[in-house]
């Protein structure tokens, strides 16, 4: 018997859900003598579990995670599915034994999920591989799956298997620009910024005139975005400054720019290709409280995005459509 965890993107609806299970249970019969698709009494929402007997599983793991709403499928072998662990010392041996069975390099990325009041933590679990000389690290070939409920009297109830995400190619995009967001005013804004730096792969510049910067870093942290630690940003105290040691590499937006994004593109390239190694070139945006001073404006270049309005885009709409329009083709 095998069993995967099928996890479904976020946004699926119920009534969505259930249609995905119903295709699973008639299109998978041909990989293993008999499977059942079954709801997940651990936590039903956003996945479903699919037990199966004698399983051909390479085949059937591509064809799970072909489907458009599969983000991940954690296979697990039997006796390591919704087992009890006596103790954490025990949790530890079962799960050094199960990699030094499943993984030649000892080295893993690390899955780790927690349901209910559970008194083990990440850190702990990857000390203690440590010690036993496995090495846990941000990215690997091999993604360690563990999760952990806490069952009547205490209990502890595990499931340790391995995790195989959805394969995504990256657009290779080469150098993205810099993106600087002058003297933030709101949390959304950040957090904007923050998942335009982590989709794109670039640094983020929050000037901080306003000296509000890093309480606001800090509280998107806490309720937008909890993800900080996966993207670079750094806070400069003015952008001025920095406009004035990178004048002939930054590039402004706003309401009141007057040149064109057709014109973006050609000054972008010629730029870019004067460039020398080390130097980065900067998008650089207004905040949505008083957008871009005239001071900045006045210095360098400035692009608007379509017609002039009375209501001006969003920072970070702007920023993307730039990017977009440098990387359309």
């Amino acid at each position: 018997m095998q069993i995967l965890l099928v996890k479904l993107a976020r946004f699926i609806t119920p009534k969505e859900q259930e249609k995905v299970r119903e295709i699973f249970n008639k299109n998978l019969i041909k990989y293993s003598i008999e499977n059942k698709v079954l709801t997940d009494n651990w936590r039903a929402k956003n996945r479903f579990l699919i037990k199966l007997e004698k399983p051909q599983t390479s085949k059937l793991l591509e064809r799970v995670l072909s489907h458009p709403a599969v983000i991940s499928v954690i296979s697990f072998e039997n006796g390591l599915f919704d087992w009890e662990s006596s103790s954490f010392s025990a949790l530890i041996k079962e799960i050094v034994r199960y990699l030094r069975m499943n993984n030649s390099t000892e080295r893993c990325a690390l899955d780790f999920r927690r349901i209910g009041k559970i008194p083990i933590h990440r850190k702990a679990v990857i000390d203690r591989l440590q010690r036993n000389k496995i090495q846990v690290l941000e990215d690997n070939d091999f993604i360690l799956y563990i999760e952990i409920r806490q069952g009547e009297n205490s209990k502890i109830y595990v499931r340790l298997g391995r995790k195989h995400p959805k394969m995504i190619q990256d657009e290779k995009l080469g150098k993205v620009p810099i993106l600087v967001l002058f003297s933030p005013f709101t949390l959304q804004e950040i957090a904007d910024f923050f998942r335009l730096g982590l989709v794109f792969n670039t640094t983020i510049l929050f000037s901080d005139e306003n000296h509000r910067v890093k309480n606001l870093v800090d509280q998107v942290e806490k309720t937008y975005f909890k993800g900080i630690s996966k993207v670079n940003y750094r806070i400069i105290p003015s952008i001025e400054d920095h406009i004035e040691k990178e004048l002939e590499n930054c590039f402004g937006f706003s309401l009141w720019g007057n040149k064109t994004t057709e014109e973006l593109e050609k000054d972008y390239f010629l730029r870019k290709k004067a460039l020398k190694t080390n130097q980065n070139l900067y998008f650089i945006f207004g905040n949505e409280e008083t957008g871009l001073p005239l001071s900045i404006r006045e210095k360098i270049p400035i692009f608007r995005i379509g017609n002039k309005s009375s209501e001006p885009l969003r920072a970070s709409q702007a920023a993307a459509f730039a990017l977009g329009t440098i990387f359309k083709n």
